[in-house]
């Protein structure tokens, strides 16, 4: 293979592949992904926070750039980052299994801002879109995650600004050779490590992740230059520097021809990616089964070794964002409330003694050999005697486990009702949902930022 095949191919794809030759089943994945990521904006406010985020961003300065579910309009990198965490904030959105990688608000923000700066019509917002979605997840799936994971870095900060600049670069005409600046551009910007595991830090490799393929494409767009060949150059190119050397042929394998970005998964509860197959199987066996907290002996939860060294120690939530990744807390919240969304999570749910006791006392995490990642094998013992038990290699709302439209609808409604009420998210989602029909997309933008 050449030595830039990889960075030729996803520039071209990024500028020439028309949206008329991408599948409608594809876009229809893309479509309910932005409803989605919107709704998860709109429910972003709840996050502890969301405040400090809100005025770092502000300290950059005003601009004409909307805000989801906000009145104030920002500069062009304040609003992307500020509606990348927003979208982020109560960790529901979607996620991009293969490299624990959230590609909707990379993508989505960057191409809302750029899309209602250049009051581009809903066809080229979704065109976009998609070009930005599919270069991300190509990029994530050729990092050769278990090394790139390994040596301690965080996907969204690393992928993310690819997808921005390409997103905005479709929406802006770049020509080939601008495209290939903007991309070299996104990879002198790639970073994000997990060394801010367990903190809400991690969340900001979004928001950053997006802003930088703002700045990306920008500098290119004034003619800055940028390294042509950004992933597989052998001194600094990512997937050498990141990984270990990566796979660039199956990164591009089938581009524009199989839809890497169909397998992201929706996520239906509040919650880390791992601990939804815990809830997709809790949930389940309180469908079939009579199971109540006080009916409850003993619960054991469980999960793969690589969760397990992530997750497993996570306990007694001291907030909400701890609340979103303990396997115990979720479970015992589960049970007794029998649902999990945000109230779960917040003060003074997180706090409550029962639920706190229950998860101490009751529920188990351990390590599970033959389990995969993000799996789950639930084992409820009953008072009575019985034992009830689920094993969930899927969480519903993965693509082998797929969430149905009404799933999609309402965990929308749930999220945008409580900031919009009703009639307006109706409105908000029906118009995502037929984005094609829309002329304007500052009138869009316009819509989006009536929520506050």
């Amino acid at each position: 293979m050449p030595d830039d095949t990889l960075e030729a191919a996803l520039t071209g794809f990024a500028v020439e592949f028309p949206l008329s030759e991408v599948p409608a089943g594809t876009q229809t994945h893309v479509k309910r992904l932005l409803v989605d990521g919107v709704g998860c904006a709109l429910a972003g406010d709840l996050a502890d926070e969301t405040p400090w985020v809100a005025a770092a961003v502000s300290a950059l300065g005003d601009g004409t750039s909307s805000v989801i579910g906000r009145s104030e309009s920002l500069s062009s990198l304040g609003a992307t980052m500020l509606n990348a965490y927003l979208m982020t904030a109560m960790t529901v959105c979607d996620v991009y299994r293969p490299a624990h990688c959230h590609i909707t608000p990379l993508v989505l923000p960057p191409a809302l801002m750029a899309a209602e700066k250049s009051r581009a019509t809903g066809v080229d917002f979704l065109e976009a879109v998609v070009i930005g979605m599919e270069v991300t997840v190509r990029i994530a799936l050729g990092l050769d995650y278990p090394t790139f994971r390994a040596r301690g870095w965080h996907s969204p900060g690393v992928v993310g600004p690819f997808g921005s600049a390409a997103a905005i670069g479709r929406l802006g005409g770049f020509d080939e050779a601008t495209m290939r600046n903007a991309l070299g551009l996104a990879a002198t910007q790639s970073a994000g490590s997990y060394l801010s595991w367990g903190t809400p830090a991690v969340k900001f490799h979004q928001a950053r992740g997006a802003a930088s393929g703002v700045l990306a494409a920008e500098m290119a767009r004034q003619g800055f230059p940028g390294g042509q060949r950004p992933l597989t150059a052998p001194d600094g190119g990512v997937f050498n520097t990141h990984s270990n050397g990566g796979t660039p042929d199956l990164a591009m394998a089938d581009l524009g021809s199989r839809w890497e970005l169909e397998q992201v998964a929706v996520t239906l509860w509040p919650g880390a990616s791992p601990v939804q197959a815990m809830l997709t199987g809790i949930f389940d066996l309180m469908k079939s089964d009579v199971v109540e907290p006080g009916s409850v002996s003993k619960v054991e939860i469980g999960i793969s070794k690589e969760d397990f060294a992530t997750h497993g120690h996570f306990g007694p939530p001291s907030g909400t964002f701890e609340a979103l990744l303990s396997y115990p807390y979720l479970c015992s919240a589960a049970l007794h409330d029998r649902q999990v969304w945000f109230e779960q999570v917040e003060r003074p749910r997180y706090t409550d003694p029962d639920l706190l006791s229950f998860a101490s006392s009751r529920i188990t995490v351990v390590p599970v050999d033959d389990l995969p990642v993000n799996g789950c094998r639930l084992e409820v013992e009953l008072k009575e005697g019985r034992t009830l038990e689920r094993r969930i290699e899927s969480a519903r709302g993965t693509p082998e486990n797929p969430a149905d439209d009404e799933e999609i609808r309402g965990k929308f409604h749930r999220c945008a009702d409580r900031r919009v009420g009703e009639e307006l998210a109706t409105e908000i989602l029906e118009s995502l949902m037929d984005i094609e029909s829309c002329p304007d997309m500052a009138g869009l933008a316009a819509l989006l930022r009536i929520g506050s």
